[in-house]
């Protein structure tokens, strides 16, 4: 098990962790949100860290979705 890593592709990917989305836009976040934690469940990773986009819109629609999913305990 490792760590997870999701943000805009301008942001470098940590040493030590797993990209499972590089979304150019804050659409494309929205886009990917979902199918990236997938992605994480089925890899087994242990964490996930979060640069979630900035602004208005669609980006408070993200991290809404996001602080959801973290607050899920299985």
């Amino acid at each position: 098990m490792g760590d997870g890593f999701l943000a805009l592709d301008s942001f470098t990917t940590p040493v030590g962790t797993m990209r499972i989305a590089s979304p150019k836009t804050n659409e494309e976040y929205a886009q990917v949100l979902y199918e990236a934690f997938r992605l994480a469940d089925y890899k087994g990773l242990k964490n996930i860290f979060v640069i979630p986009p900035v602004g208005h819109g669609i980006a408070i629609a993200i991290i809404d979705r996001v602080v959801k999913a973290a607050h899920k305990i299985y």
